[in-house]
């Protein structure tokens, strides 16, 4: 591995254009899950990325779908999920307010 990848992989980071796995995380869609009365799929711009700590990839699992997303830690507090699509982030967000309590 070399000293790049190594401290690609070790910091936690969001994936503007060349991501490490999964695809980008600017230009996707997503919504803040933490808040799902008031959530709503919006595109992710480079400027609302940059309001992120950091983020992970997962190849499925969000509310227990088979749809790979990026969850993305805000500095003001809270998660939002990212999807590739609109279609993709609808419905998670479809299927996790059938899933609230």
């Amino acid at each position: 591995m070399t000293l790049l990848a190594a401290m690609l992989l070790s910091a936690p980071h969001v994936a503007i254009s060349a991501p490490v796995g999964g695809f980008p995380v600017v230009g996707s869609v997503g919504f803040v899950w933490t808040s799902p009365k008031t959530a709503k799929c919006a595109p992710i711009s480079e400027a609302v990325a940059k309001t992120f700590k950091g983020c992970e990839f997962s190849e499925s699992g969000a509310f227990g779908l088979p749809i790979a997303y990026h969850t993305c830690t805000r500095k003001q507090g809270g998660e939002l999920l990212a999807f590739r699509s609109p279609a993709e982030c609808d419905e998670a967000l479809e299927t996790m307010r059938a899933n609230a309590p």
